[in-house]
């Protein structure tokens, strides 16, 4: 059955609609966000040059070393007239990752211990370290993949929650 309103009562109700979509829509998009960015990490751990520098360990994803941790600031996102936008911006090695391009000239030093330890050519490689002529990096978009998995899997849960919201006001 239909409720009546007077004007007044569909102005608060109409009110209070608006501010129960955007408080209820913030929840899944930063779950939906946050997702996503763990998504991207372990995309970038897992292939290529990322893994390379970052995959190699068993660390837990908060250990990893701060260059891919930059992948973003707090997640970002604004309200517009047409809803909202958010995302987070790849920094660092994870950027020309992202984006692809060539690394400059730089030097490499053991972290921990006096060598570099890798595989080489002839076997394993006990290296003082020295200065790296830069290289390649091949684009692996990793985080506009994760971004793009985290939308398609917000959609239903923002669907969900407006009909609740809906049911509940009108």
């Amino acid at each position: 059955m239909a409720r009546t309103l007077t004007m007044e009562q569909a102005s608060v109700a109409m009110r209070d609609f608006a501010k129960q979509v955007i408080k209820e829509t913030l929840v899944p998009f930063r779950k939906a966000l946050s997702a996503g960015r763990k998504e991207a990490i372990d995309g970038y751990r897992g292939t290529g040059v990322g893994r390379a520098l970052w995959g190699k360990t068993t660390r837990q994803q908060s250990d990893v070393p701060p260059i891919i941790l930059k992948l973003s600031p707090p997640a970002r996102f604004s309200r517009t007239h047409h809803g909202f936008i958010g995302g987070y911006a790849a920094k660092g090695m994870a950027a020309l990752i992202e984006t692809g391009g060539r690394t400059k000239r730089h030097l490499m030093r053991p972290v921990k211990g006096d060598f570099l330890v890798f595989d080489g050519r002839a076997g394993t490689v006990f290296w003082g370290g020295g200065t790296h002529p830069g290289g390649p990096v091949g684009r692996d978009p990793q985080l506009q993949k994760a971004m793009d998995k985290a939308a398609e899997r917000m959609v239903p849960v923002l669907d969900a929650t407006y009909a609740r919201i809906s049911a509940s006001v009108l």
